[in-house]
């Protein structure tokens, strides 16, 4: 008789799956003192048969196990509510998933069983349509202040690349070259190209002749047409035409509010009316 310390645990495991038409797949290799392996093989084995026709098995089982009581919150109805849903048809992998799926390599999973560790499903299952930010805390399993840290940075960066892309189609639609990428040198002036003298200074790695010549084009300005090879005004009108808002447009920049006054009115583009 082996003596394995899960032996009567593993016996009504096995008894469960030979309920759910497992018999070829049973583990009888129980031959520790301690915690053998096949216990362990055996209930996770349990998990491969469990469907809406067994769970009534697995359901018994477990109360058995545990004195007629779920582990989980004691009550009688939590396998029932997690294998009686019916199927869910996965669209990345075109199968269904009864079970909490274990792919985490796939961009929706998330570590949580209740949604069958799919954040797809968990949008099927509570009829959303889109995620917000009380739904991400839940399924990251993070703290708000975390999780609003990284959704902003997820808008911004969006925001940013929606701005690259219009940008290109920009450059394609126009007749007027691209600007070169400008290079950085400490004795030429980055805003009029006067080869820079003793009065000269650096912001922002911008060589500046003069005071004047940093009003007219300071580096925010500079930055941005080395970035999107447009000039400043087509920038800012690409940008206005593509957000409808401040905050995506500050994103898709990468400037400040005060940065961003001041970059439109310099232009003469009025962006008052924006929320």
């Amino acid at each position: 008789m082996p003596t394995c310390k899960l032996f009567r645990v593993c016996g009504e495991i096995k008894r469960t799956l030979r309920r759910c038409g497992a018999d070829h797949d049973i583990d009888d290799t129980c031959t520790s003192d301690g915690f053998c392996s096949a216990s362990i093989n055996n209930a996770r084995k349990l998990y491969q048969y469990v469907n809406t026709d067994t769970a009534k098995y697995v359901t018994k089982s477990i109360q058995k196990i545990f004195g007629g009581e779920f582990p989980i919150d004691r009550s009688t109805t939590v396998l029932d509510l997690a294998f009686n849903k019916p199927p869910f048809k996965c669209p990345e992998l075109d199968i269904n998933v009864r079970q909490p799926c274990s792919i985490a390599s796939c961009a929706f999973w998330t570590a949580r069983e209740w949604t069958r560790n799919c954040i797809i499903y968990y949008m099927v299952d509570q009829n959303r349509e889109g995620l917000d930010l009380k739904d991400l805390t839940i399924l990251l399993g993070e703290e708000t202040n975390s999780v609003r840290k990284r959704w902003n940075a997820a808008i911004a960066l969006s925001s940013h690349r929606g701005m690259e892309l219009k940008a290109e189609q920009a450059k394609k639609e126009t007749e007027d070259p691209p600007l070169d990428q400008q290079q950085s040198d400490a004795n030429v002036c980055a805003a009029c190209g006067q080869d820079a003298g003793e009065d000269s200074f650096i912001r922002s790695s911008f060589t500046y002749c003069s005071d004047e010549c940093f009003t007219v084009r300071p580096p925010v300005e500079l930055r941005l047409e080395q970035e999107f090879k447009l000039p400043i005004k087509r920038i800012l009108q690409v940008c206005h035409s593509t957000f409808y808002a401040r905050r995506p447009m500050r994103h898709a920049l990468g400037v400040s509010n005060p940065q961003l006054d001041a970059l439109f009115s310099s232009h003469q583009i009025d962006i008052s009316s924006l929320p």
